[in-house]
């Protein structure tokens, strides 16, 4: 039984090779125009706000969003390493993060710090966007898989929309939903942190975080299974930059890569350097900036406050399974078929098994930020469910493709009831 989309080599490959030609153009031309559609709200936030008010360019969580804020402002003031200002505790600066000092830069130009923030998020939404494109190109080979793939690793989610319905016909009006009463919801209704569309539509640092770290694994696979250092250099760099930018995602990203090398020495039945010099690579070029947060997080007053009032530990299991849905138990019915041939482990789907063998181990590890493993889980998660689908509906393929879209569809309610 195969356990993941094949290559396309009959009759028709050539137009196939054509059109993928187009395949990038037509990602960038995506992209923006999601990210366009992601931009529909805050323009509808600033046109109806009324004369003589002042609008912040927030359209949920505004506790995170101020917390930028103030990370930005301070850049634009002149700040390169940055003090937590919600402590009266005494210290000096010492975070440096990338995508705020970037995107803060056109304050020097007289724009305001709410007009950064806004340019930052057009761009972690392009970014996003293309990095699951990209990613979604390392496991499919023929232009509709990917498109699929694609779109259930953008949109794809659980039943968090039913649940978020359900709530606010039964909430007394005007309820206030607190962060504990978000611990009791599907994830797919308040962790942007793991879907790409929820993160450029909310959180846009969440969204560059994601793109990194698909950056970095697709990189990081091929470079792996190619036994090219060059590609896991390029891991690497990714890797650093995203080090500086989400550093909880690099724990992610160590995990993953990982798992996937030690599952490509059992099947070969040896331990080979050449094949764990790629990990080392990949992990070294991120392991400083690691260890930099990591020393002024316990050190410095200011930030081990920051640290102490940011505990983020996980839900129960049950709202990651309702959050992933059906995405995820089909991701599982590929899982188990693909552990069981480990001859198909040399392929690029290694990385996806790695990815959800790993992912409950990572959510309940003992450390005090366990969600914030979960950066951009929902795509693996939709790609195995994509490539399952594949694998069952035969050959005829506007019933193949029929089924899958329709199935995907469902996955996609969530994203529409964010929208």
């Amino acid at each position: 039984m195969p356990l993941g989309p094949s290559v396309d080599s009959g009759p028709g490959s050539s137009e196939m090779t054509s059109r993928r030609l187009t395949g990038p153009l037509r990602a960038w031309l995506v992209g923006i125009g999601l990210t366009v559609l992601a931009s529909l709200p805050y323009l509808f936030g600033l046109w109806k706000t009324p004369h003589g008010e002042y609008y912040l360019g927030f359209i949920e969580n505004s506790s995170d969003q101020n917390t930028y804020l103030m990370w930005m402002r301070q850049v634009a003031d002149g700040r390169v390493l940055l003090k937590n200002l919600y402590t009266s505790i005494p210290h000096h600066g010492a975070m440096f993060n990338l995508y705020f000092y970037v995107f803060s830069l056109p304050a020097y130009l007289g724009l305001s710090v709410g007009a950064c923030y806004q340019i930052a998020r057009v761009f972690a939404g392009i970014a996003v966007f293309l990095a699951t494109w990209y990613f979604s190109c390392t496991f499919f080979e023929r232009e509709d898989q990917r498109w699929i793939g694609f779109v259930a690793a953008t949109f794809a989610g659980g039943f968090g929309w039913a649940v978020a319905i359900l709530s606010r016909l039964t909430a007394p009006a005007g309820m206030h939903i607190t962060a504990n009463a978000l611990m009791h919801r599907p994830i797919d209704v308040w962790m942007p942190e793991s879907f790409p569309w929820y993160a450029a539509l909310m959180l846009p640092l969440h969204a560059m975080g994601i793109a990194l770290l698909l950056v970095t694994m697709r990189w990081y696979i091929l470079g792996l299974l190619e036994d090219r250092l060059a590609l896991s250099a390029a891991a690497g760099a990714s890797l650093f930059l995203l080090s500086f930018v989400h550093p909880f995602d690099v724990i992610a990203a160590y995990s993953v890569s990982g798992l996937a090398v030690l599952m490509l020495s059992l099947r070969e039945r040896r331990f080979r350097m050449s094949r764990w010099r790629h990990w080392f690579l990949t992990g070294a070029m991120g392991a400083p900036t690691l260890a930099f947060n990591d020393v002024i997080l316990h050190t410095n007053p200011g930030m081990n406050a920051w640290l102490v009032q940011n505990v983020e530990v996980s839900p129960s299991p049950l709202m990651y399974v309702l959050g992933f849905g059906i995405p995820l138990v089909l991701a599982v019915c590929w899982l188990v078929p693909f552990l069981r041939s480990p001859d198909r482990w040399s392929s690029p789907w290694l990385l996806i098994a790695a990815w959800l063998l790993v992912a409950p181990l990572m959510l309940y590890s003992p450390i005090s930020f366990q969600r914030r493993l979960a950066g951009a889980l929902g795509v693996p998660v939709a790609l195995a469910m994509v490539a399952f689908l594949w694998d069952r509906f035969g050959e005829a393929k506007v019933r193949r493709t029929g089924v899958i879209w329709a199935i995907v569809g469902v996955t996609c309610v969530t994203s529409m009831f964010h929208f």
